[in-house]
């Protein structure tokens, strides 16, 4: 295990308006009058030009640049007259970061296509702030606990979901904020403006989508491997399966590995297909038990690195990673393509959006006042973009709410483990994805999906993808099918959620 000074806000960063001499041991910039501290495990690249600085937290990857540096994507990003290219300019990058430009006396924030690199902000009498979750801004500027803090922990939303989060944008704590994914920050201002969609979608063909998307996992991945050590994460998934084969050219050089969690054994599917195509596709493969008790000084670091730690599940998960997983390698990890798989509407179709009551099915916090709030004024925000930008709602919705916050504070918190590229994380490849026919990339065959791996490296599907008894797929497939009529799971969890409201 890593020693203390290391695994403390590892990865993460600040920007204050006030020196944080706590932080001096860390990686430090200006920008304008601001102080940047950046853990020392989390890349920091700076580009000043005549009129402009521009830094990068994390990393980025260009898929259509092999070999360029981040130094020199930032010289790309900082050929524009006006914040609003800025959008058009990071199109095309993967990656985990935030980006961070001084211009015209102003700083604007971007982070990456799903925000897996998250920013909280606030700002007070003393100037504007910015970290990477609320304990560490508490570090610079006193925060004040709001009331839904306590609403929030002492909910029946809490206590049942091992994986709770909150929707995207807000936070516990009076006046601080997230940065959703899609948006970027005017820090003068403390607002956030939608940036995407900004141009009507066009149908793509799904033979067009898979030479694009293979392209671009391909170069991706290859990219990653030129500047790290890499990793695989693997279940018997769909996602998982799309990384594997991505990755055919480079895979005697990755670390492959399954977490062995909750109630997985050594006969689950998760455990034994990546072990059968570990033979066949002959590859070294690793289970790593997540079964390991955890040391005081583990749990109270955690807890330390995000407001929103959850030990029950991922931290102890975290924990008897600490001890095994290489430290050097930075894992690739298939999340982000559940946006483009129909997530919410798996047969391909749903009724047509008209009420935010009609995403109540999709998130199980709408017991609490404060998160229908927030998922109203993010409803009455981009209502318009399906008339006019012939984009989905319900993908929006998952991409926002569900990668943007659930995911984007699972990486966080495993940030003291493990640095993650995750390849998907890519507004073009999402892009490219939302234009396909949704019949192609819904139940019952994932048409798209299957023809990708097969494009990728087709003796990955040699194995079946998450194999079931059909009494299971049978219970799943009426699930599914009744998101249609707006019921989720079962009618009864549906009248339990009608109570809450009710009864809040």
């Amino acid at each position: 295990m890593e020693t203390k000074s290391v695994l403390i806000y590892r990865r993460q960063f600040i920007l204050s308006a006030t020196i944080c001499e706590q932080l001096n041991s860390w990686n430090t910039e200006r920008l304008g009058t601001n102080f940047l501290y950046v853990h020392p495990d989390c890349e920091l690249n700076k580009l000043t030009t005549n009129d402009k600085e521009l830094i990068l937290i994390g990393y980025s990857i260009n898929p259509y640049s092999i070999g360029k540096t981040t130094l020199q994507i930032l010289t790309d990003i900082s050929d524009f007259s006006s914040i609003n290219e800025v959008p058009n300019l990071i199109y095309s990058l993967s990656g985990r970061f935030i980006l961070m430009i001084r211009y015209q006396g102003n700083i604007y924030f971007f982070n990456d296509a799903c925000g897996l690199r998250q920013l909280y902000y606030t700002k007070d009498e003393s100037g504007f702030y910015a970290a990477s979750q609320p304990h560490l801004l508490n570090m610079a500027v006193k925060l004040q606990k709001s009331p839904n803090y306590e609403k929030y922990y002492k909910s029946r939303y809490v206590k049942i979901n091992k994986e709770h989060h909150l929707p995207a944008g807000i936070s516990l704590y009076d006046g601080v904020f997230q940065l959703p994914p899609n948006h970027y920050l005017d820090a003068n201002e403390c607002k956030q403006y939608r940036f995407w969609p900004n141009s009507k979608k066009t149908e793509v063909s799904i033979e067009e989508a898979i030479k694009k998307i293979s392209y671009l996992l391909k170069q991706s991945v290859l990219e990653a491997n030129r500047r790290f050590k890499l990793s695989l994460s693997m279940t018997s998934g769909n996602d998982s399966r799309i990384m594997l084969a991505s990755t055919k050219e480079i895979i005697n050089s990755l670390y492959v590995y399954t977490l062995k969690y909750r109630d997985l054994t050594d006969i689950s599917a998760d455990i034994l297909i990546p072990k059968k195509l570990s033979k066949t596709l002959s590859f070294n493969h690793y289970v790593i038990d997540c079964t390991i008790p955890a040391e005081n000084t583990f749990f109270d670091i955690y807890h330390q690195n995000s407001d929103l730690a959850h030990w029950d599940d991922w931290g102890k998960i975290a924990n008897s990673m600490s001890g095994q997983y290489p430290q050097e390698r930075v894992a690739i990890k298939g999340n982000c393509v559940e946006i483009g798989r129909c997530a919410y509407y798996k047969i391909g179709k749903h009724r047509k959006i008209h009420s935010i009551k009609q995403f109540y099915p999709f998130y199980d916090g709408i017991e609490l006042e404060f998160i229908r709030k927030r998922l109203s004024e993010w409803y009455e925000e981009i209502k318009h973009i399906e008339a006019d930008y012939n984009y989905d709602l319900l993908d929006f919705f998952y991409w926002e709410h569900r990668m943007g916050n659930w995911q984007a504070q699972s990486q966080l918190e495993w940030d003291i483990v493990q640095e993650v590229f995750t390849p998907f994380n890519n507004r073009e490849i999402i892009d490219t994805m939302l234009a396909l026919n949704p019949m192609y990339r819904s139940k019952p065959k994932y048409l798209f999906f299957k023809l990708l791996i097969e494009n990728l490296w087709a003796e990955s599907l040699t194995e079946p993808i998450n194999p079931s008894p059909f009494s299971k797929k049978l219970k799943k497939d009426i699930k599914d099918t009744l998101i249609y009529f707006n019921l989720r799971i079962s009618p009864k969890k549906m009248v339990q959620r009608m109570k809450d409201i009710f009864n809040s």
